[in-house]
């Protein structure tokens, strides 16, 4: 899975726990639990702890390398103006449209890489045929001879 998919799904997790009503060190300790990247998972799991010992969550997140900087910077507007909620339910549908965005862009991007491929394989193929009807040493880098 990939990272943006599982910090789409931890967001969208934790803004759903807030929403009803979970408290915060709960919300994270149930969704760093639940999440199957690792590393994310024990980020989580660091910030929880953090909270837990009084630091605020947007500290605690802006301090882990493997949380993007948007995050933290979203959480501390969720903190300040008290929509948490809010603003974790938006991270996972931003993250989520970003991710299907780069599964798009991939699918798409993919057939011309095939045939740009195809077309230099084609093309050296030619140069070396070329070469050795014209009896000449095989370099595919040398120019052809004019005339």
């Amino acid at each position: 899975m990939s990272s943006s998919k599982a910090l789409s799904q931890l967001c969208h997790s934790v803004g759903m726990m807030l929403e009803s009503g979970v408290d915060i060190q709960q919300s994270l300790t149930v969704a760093g639990r639940q999440c199957r990247n690792r590393r994310l998972s024990e980020a989580i799991l660091r910030c929880e702890s953090e909270v837990g010992a009084g630091s605020s969550l947007s500290e605690a997140m802006g301090k882990e390398q493997c949380l993007p900087p948007l995050l933290a910077n979203m959480v501390q507007v969720g903190e300040e103006t008290g929509h948490l909620d809010t603003v974790f339910a938006e991270l996972a549908d931003f993250l989520e449209l970003k991710a299907r965005l780069w599964r798009r862009f991939l699918g798409k991007i993919t057939m011309p890489a095939v045939q740009y491929v195809a077309a230099v394989f084609v093309l050296s193929l030619a140069r070396y045929i070329i070469a050795m009807v014209q009896d000449e040493p095989a370099g595919l880098f040398r120019p052809l001879a004019a005339g």
